[in-house]
């Protein structure tokens, strides 16, 4: 990983050299903090974030949990949509990580003095020069994300995917629900076409004929699974066809081996009554049975897992299922 450091390390100082003749003519100032307050989003890779990551762990106790604190803070912040300063800066509105700081924050300057009606003016060459720096910085990250600063370090405090990075591995499938609702993009980029390119032709087959691709391995459960949840993911909001979601489960499922039905490998939505899974809650679109996880599955989803389906998630309906109109109070 050293290694890896060290080329980030000459991606910036190549920058800094690159730019340098038109850094001359800003006018920032010491003690200007306006990028790090008002002037929109600060990205970084992966490995640039694994790179603050290892300078917050030689420092005291106290102020490694007062930045991850910070850290937390700016992403409920953004998520909400509202606007958040860096959470490294300090109070005498020094930044924290200076020498480690990430691109982003090295590639700003102004030509002229920012405020709340003037936004950091670059010469576009310098623009030019940056891009070309992120793509690089993006090549060395192969099996990393790009995003901004407080989501990519809560993706490397998550142990199961620092750990998958780390071993050099990549499985958007794990992040791809995180990634899409907190923007994150993938860095390499023949991974990010094989990953656009997710089986489109899924809603052309029946089960039977996505199962018929599972057995002749034309394609992997866990691929249909994929395919699945990227549709839920994508119509879902419009549609509020699905109230629960079962991701977790359905990727274990798939990784597992299938039981030799007519149906293995597909994927499949439950409807949210008569179907008890164990751990998951059954509602009938109630209040009543809404936080009340089953203790066991029920013969119908043991029939439906010995014929070999994946159960993704749960759908709406009307309460118990009793008017012809699907507008409960609990999922609406």
């Amino acid at each position: 990983m050293e290694t890896s450091f060290k080329k980030v390390k000459e991606i910036y100082d190549q920058h800094e050299s690159h730019t340098a003749a038109f850094r001359e003519a800003a006018a920032c100032e010491k003690g200007c903090a306006f990028c790090c307050t008002d002037a929109g989003s600060i990205d970084m890779t992966t490995l640039e974030g694994l790179l603050i990551r290892s300078r917050i762990e030689k420092l005291p106790r106290p102020q490694q949990k007062a930045l991850y604190k910070a850290l937390a803070k700016d992403a409920r912040r953004r998520e909400k949509g509202e606007s958040s300063p860096c959470p490294f800066l300090l109070k005498n509105m020094a930044c924290g990580i200076y020498d480690v700081r990430p691109f982003s924050c090295r590639r700003i300057y102004s030509l002229k003095k920012c405020g709340p009606q003037q936004s950091p003016m670059l010469h576009r060459q310098v623009m030019a020069l940056a891009k070309d720096a992120i793509r690089s910085l993006q090549q060395i990250d192969g099996n990393g994300y790009s995003g901004h600063l407080s989501y990519i370090m809560h993706m490397l405090d998550t142990r199961a995917f620092l750990s998958t990075y780390l071993a050099g591995e990549f499985q958007p499938e794990a992040i791809m629900v995180y990634g899409k609702t907190h923007r994150i993009v993938i860095n390499n980029s023949h991974f990010k076409e094989a990953l656009m390119a997710t089986f489109v032709e899924y809603g052309q087959y029946d089960g039977l004929g996505l199962a018929e691709l599972v057995r002749t391995r034309q394609i992997t459960p866990a691929e249909l699974v994929e395919a699945a949840i990227e549709r839920i993911e994508t119509h879902n909001p419009a549609l509020n066809a699905v109230v629960w979601t079962m991701y977790d489960q359905a990727r274990t499922a798939a990784r597992a081996p299938l039981p030799d039905g007519p149906f293995a490998g597909v994927p499949f939505l439950l409807k949210d009554m008569y179907t008890t899974v164990e751990g998951v809650p059954t509602s009938c679109a109630t209040r009543l049975l809404k936080d009340l996880p089953q203790k066991h599955d029920n013969e119908m989803i043991r029939r439906y897992k010995a014929a070999g389906l994946i159960f993704v998630g749960k759908t709406n309906l009307s309460e118990f299922s009793i008017l012809p109109y699907t507008e409960p109070e609990l999922f609406g």
